[in-house]
């Protein structure tokens, strides 16, 4: 069984801190946008200032969020589907066995769940900031 390193471990844990936080400091801003309600017929013009600022939101915070997240989650999948087969293995193998139990590698399964979460949850964002930005534009 390989068991992850504390390094590996502090390294994810950290990382997804990190871009946790950016998250809440750019989610007020991609939120604002999100809940514009776009002007339709003779005040459509009045979309041009909403549509300025979702295209600033967008290039300055939420793509970078995008791509941060997503490459977060690339880099310490394969590790936790690693994690998660030889789980499953010892347990059908052993059953339920607290001998082959580890901490560690319990906790990075967890960091990179939520990792998996937050990217989930920044694509969902994004697509709807993009639906919306293409509505505050047409």
């Amino acid at each position: 069984m390989s068991d992850i390193s504390s390094d590996v471990l502090s390294s994810a844990s950290l990382i997804l801190a990190a871009l946790t936080t950016i998250y809440g400091l750019y989610y007020s801003d991609i939120r604002d946008i999100l809940d514009v309600v776009p002007k339709t017929g003779d005040l459509k013009p009045d979309n041009k200032p909403n549509y300025t600022k979702a295209k600033t939101i967008l290039r300055s915070k939420l793509i970078p969020l995008l791509v941060g997240s997503i490459v977060l989650t690339l880099v310490f999948i394969p590790d936790f589907i690693y994690q998660l087969v030889n789980c499953y293995q010892i347990w059908r193998d052993l059953g339920v066995s607290y001998d082959t139990y580890n901490t560690s590698n319990a906790a990075y399964v967890v960091v990179t769940f939520f990792a998996i979460m937050l990217t989930g949850s920044v694509l969902l964002m994004f697509y709807g900031f993009v639906k919306k930005i293409r509505a505050l534009r047409s």
